[in-house]
């Protein structure tokens, strides 16, 4: 961290510095150290609020700076301000760009890059297949980005992980503070394949005004966003309003839209956005490379079935990963004749990895 960025860390973590009065202040003074030096000229040449004002004053001391900056040694907490050569330049595109990110981990290249939000509550059905999805998409070496909050952000990030691809969590809290608290495993499985980020200084703790702020960061480090199960104004909608907002393309999740926890999708639907079954269909829209699939890349249920399936087994397996279907529909969309899917389908029950059930649906078994 070159001494300039150290200042952009400084300012930037005053409690109320938000990144609109951040860039006001630079556009007045030569640059961030130079704020810093004549702390006390700031109210007088910039508009702030007088509880900005108190805080300015109290972080203009050098317990404050060595607090600031042991919180970031003592927890092993990396920075990238817009100064700096690695921050992604992705997001120079969201309005008022976030001055300094604080990550964990690795930040991955976001050439390709797939932001996945929905709701916290989503059914079976809107888990698995979020899930099956991101790990599609995952081994297809897309990033998956999300916001690692319980329900539809969980299951995106435990697809990417289990395809052995890059998965980014934009948290909306320090990146030094768990939330929720039970995803503690999953934190540090995203450390280890991805990173996770955050605009807010470490020890935030999580506030209901930090996750719009989050959701513009989540939009913004995404070259598409897909919706999942989610109300119409929840958190979701807010990252996909910013999405749309830079002309993004918006896709909805495959789900039951009678279901009154798809009003998001619903919504979107409507008013034109497709609806996506595959990666391979995100993959062809955007003109992504399609690879065949390494070994190491396969799902967790292939890579403990091994070869106990062959290729179309496979097929039919990761198809029923992301909901039970009737084999007329696995057959159209597989392209596979039905005399022969059902001879797959019928050794696949007898080996136990598929089950018929009522309606002439079939699911895995797990």
């Amino acid at each position: 961290m070159t001494e300039q960025e150290a200042y952009w860390v400084w300012l930037s973590s005053i409690d109320g510095m938000g990144s609109v009065t951040f860039h006001k202040i630079l556009q007045v003074f030569e640059d961030a150290k130079t704020a810093c030096e004549n702390y006390k000229d700031i109210p007088r040449r910039v508009k702030l609020r007088d509880r900005l004002k108190e805080n300015l004053a109290a972080a203009a001391s050098r317990a404050y700076w060595d607090s600031l900056f042991g919180s970031i040694e003592k927890n092993r907490i990396k920075v990238l301000t817009r100064l700096s050569s690695g921050y992604p330049r992705i997001l120079e595109d969201v309005d008022n760009p976030p001055p300094v990110l604080y990550f964990k981990g690795t930040m991955p290249q976001m050439e390709q890059s797939c932001g996945m939000v929905g709701s916290r509550r989503p059914t079976k059905k809107g888990y698995t297949f979020a899930r099956g999805l991101a790990q599609e998409l995952a081994a297809q070496d897309v990033v998956i980005v999300s916001g690692m909050a319980r329900g539809v952000d969980t299951a995106c990030h435990e697809g990417a992980l289990a395809a052995g691809g890059k998965t980014v969590a934009v948290l909306g809290c320090g990146v030094d503070v768990i939330y929720p608290p039970e995803n503690v495993k999953l934190y540090s499985e995203i450390i280890e394949h991805g990173a996770v980020v955050s605009e807010f200084k470490p020890g935030t703790q999580p506030t209901t005004t930090n996750f719009p702020q989050r959701n513009r960061i989540i939009a913004g480090l995404s070259r598409v966003l897909i919706a999942g199960e989610g109300g119409e104004k929840s958190g979701a909608r807010i990252t996909v309003d910013f999405a749309l907002a830079k002309g993004k393309d918006i896709y909805a999740m495959q789900c039951d839209l009678k279901s009154s926890v798809a009003k998001l999708p619903l919504y979107l639907v409507e008013n034109g956005a497709p609806m996506v079954h595959s990666a391979r269909e995100i993959m062809r829209d955007q003109g992504w490379k399609i690879t065949p699939r390494q070994d190491g890349a396969h799902s967790e249920g292939e890579k403990q079935l091994g070869s106990r399936m062959d290729a179309d087994q496979s097929r039919i397996y990761a198809l029923l990963m992301r909901e039970s279907m009737t084999a007329d529909e696995i057959a159209k969309e597989l392209e596979i004749g039905i005399k022969d899917l059902n001879m797959l389908l019928t050794v696949m029950e007898l080996d136990g990895l598929v089950s018929a059930c009522a309606g002439g649906l079939y699911e895995i078994n797990k």
